[in-house]
Parts: structure tokens; C-alpha cells; sequence
């Protein structure tokens, strides 16, 4: 396996520390120049692969997004090639869509996520934006797939679902971590993820309850 070029290992450790420091300070208390002497570069160096704090942040996020959506991609095109021309099963479906989202991350990374739940200023606009545009191709797939393996649901009604089902995602994944400081032994991870899966396929075996033409 090839090493990793120089130019690479200095952005992922600018990454590295930026990550920590948000994580710390939050984007507001957070300076360039903090993030710089913990990664042991000089300003104009981050600046070379960052154009703002604000970019430094957005890439943070990405950094742990890109992965788990290419495995998205992958397990929805596998799941595809493996139905045929038959709709994909609801549970494929979901499995596709959920199990790379399970992903590990750092404690620090947890932090940054809630704090742009928590706050709803121009900045975390901006960065749930971009972070919406980037995972539209799986999320547009997924829309797809599911058109063919729900009919009974308007476009509207699927949307509305699938919306659903990504903010309870998101709120699952931040009451993991403490849930289970406080049941051990109680679940193991692959336990709570076949029970969240048979919770999700109800959100879309749920009768519809907007028609599937529009009115008039």
C-alpha cells in the first residue's frame, strides 16, 4: 500500500486539530491560530487548503460524511444488481441506507454534531446546507429505490419519511454513546441495530396518509 503523500498528511492533521479545537471552544471560540499550533503548521499553510474557518469546519464533517456515503452508493447499487428488475426489499433498503451511518467516530465529532442540532444561526445553515447538497446522490437513489418498493406512497409522503427517518438517525446516534454507559450489558451493537431497522421499516409499511395524486 502507498504511503500517503506529504501534502495529504498535512491537511489530515490540520483536520485533526481543527476537530479537536471546535470540539473544545465551538466554532465561535475557536481561532485559526489555535488550530494551527495544535497541528504545528503555520497560519498561511492552513489557509492553503482552507479558504475560511468556516470551510475548515465544513471539511471536518465531510471528512467522516464522504465514507459513509460512497458505502451508501455501494451497498444500494449492490442491492440493485441483486433484485433484478424486482423492487429492492424494504429492509435491503434500509440496511443500504442506515448501517453506513453507524459508523464509529470520535467523542469530539459527537460534539461538533450536536452543536450544529443546537444552534440554528446563519453559520449551521450554511454548513447543514452544504452537508445537504453533498449527500443528495444516495439520498436521491434512495428515493428512487423506494418509489419502486413502496408504491402505495406519493413522492411527497416519501420524502416526508425519508426526512424522518434521517432526523431520528441523528438523534439515535447522539443517545447511543450514553445509553449505553448506562445499560453495558444490556445490547450489543449489532442487537440495537437489527432492532432499530424492524422500528424503521415501519416509518414506510405505515398506511399513507396523503393520496398519491395531487389535488386539483
Amino acid at each position: 500500500m502507498d504511503e500517503q503523500k506529504p501534502e495529504s498528511k498535512t491537511r489530515e492533521r490540520i483536520l485533526d486539530a481543527a476537530e479537536q479545537i471546535f470540539a473544545e471552544r465551538g466554532f465561535d471560540g475557536a481561532s485559526m491560530r489555535n488550530i494551527t499550533a495544535h497541528a504545528k503548521v503555520n497560519l498561511s499553510v492552513v489557509y492553503y487548503y482552507f479558504k475560511s474557518k468556516e470551510d475548515l469546519l465544513l471539511a471536518v464533517f465531510q471528512k467522516y460524511i464522504r465514507p459513509q456515503m460512497d458505502r451508501q452508493i455501494a451497498m444500494l447499487e449492490e442491492a440493485r444488481k441483486a433484485a433484478g428488475t424486482a423492487p429492492i426489499a424494504l429492509k435491503q433498503l434500509l440496511e443500504a441506507f442506515i448501517l453506513p451511518r453507524t459508523a464509529q467516530v470520535s467523542e469530539s465529532v459527537h460534539q461538533l454534531i450536536t452543536m450544529l442540532f443546537a444552534r440554528r444561526n446563519a453559520l449551521e445553515k450554511n454548513i447543514f446546507s452544504s452537508l445537504d447538497a453533498l449527500t443528495q446522490k444516495p439520498r436521491q437513489i434512495f428515493m428512487e429505490e423506494l418509489a419502486k418498493t413502496c408504491p402505495e406512497l406519493s413522492e411527497r409522503e416519501l420524502r416526508f419519511r425519508v426526512e424522518s427517518l434521517e432526523a431520528l438517525i441523528a438523534g439515535w446516534r447522539l443517545i447511543v454513546p450514553f445509553v449505553r454507559e448506562k445499560h453495558p450489558q444490556e445490547l450489543s451493537k449489532q442487537q440495537g441495530l437489527e432492532m432499530f431497522i424492524a422500528l424503521t421499516i415501519h416509518i414506510f409499511t405505515a398506511p399513507p396518509a396523503l393520496p398519491l395524486s395531487k389535488p386539483i
